[in-house]
């Protein structure tokens, strides 16, 4: 009987016996930088905005102004701080990052407020007019010493810091032109963010 030519030699292993049934191949083991790297970035990002936020608020205390344009600061941080703490960027990072510089920035935006308020600016605006206003309204004004006016200023300065400082949006209404001008450079430094955060240097993409 002749045999089937269909038929090859029975597979063998290396030691020569017959070869056990062939494993499924699996797939490559995605890197653990990838699985395990959103977490950093998150963090990196949210201190980098975070730390951008306060950077704001200090300008702004010591000079008055309210500087829109700081939030592009904002931005460059939290995409920085979302790339240190992971060593990677793609498209996930840069998110992260940009949803991050947008949280910050609204932050910023309202410690900017309360900064502003305490400022050299605000307060010898706010002197100035104690000193036209609130002052001629007591009985005797000529009569208070410079202590005694002194010490009637800053309780009217007080009082006018403490009504103000739960009051932000009703400065954004009354200040639309600065918001608007704070929130397009908001949205700048979030697309500054996830470019830092998505692309890749340019040694690796060569």
């Amino acid at each position: 009987m002749q045999e089937d030519a269909s038929n090859g030699p029975e597979p063998t292993d290396a030691a020569g016996g017959p070869a056990g049934p062939q494993q499924p191949a699996q797939p490559p083991a995605e890197p653990a930088s990838q699985l395990g790297g959103i977490l950093p970035s998150i963090f990196g990002a949210v201190v980098g905005a975070g730390l951008g936020a306060m950077v704001w608020a200090t300008i702004v205390r010591l000079t008055g102004w309210m500087m829109g344009f700081v939030a592009m600061l904002v931005g460059a941080i939290a995409g920085w701080g979302a790339i240190v703490f992971t060593r990677r960027r793609d498209r996930t990072v840069g998110i992260v990052a940009a949803a991050a510089t947008l949280a910050g920035v609204l932050a910023g935006s309202c410690l900017s407020y309360r900064g502003r308020l305490h400022s050299e600016r605000v307060k010898a605006n706010l002197r100035s007019e104690f000193d036209r206003q609130i002052l001629p309204k007591y009985p005797d004004p000529s009569a208070l010493s410079e202590e005694q006016k002194s010490i009637e200023f800053e309780k009217f300065y007080q009082s006018t810091i403490d009504s103000e400082a739960t009051s932000y949006w009703r400065y954004v209404r009354a200040h639309p032109t600065e918001f608007a001008f704070t929130a397009i450079f908001g949205l700048l430094g979030a697309a500054y963010a996830y470019r830092i955060g998505s692309s890749k240097p340019k040694s690796a993409s060569a």
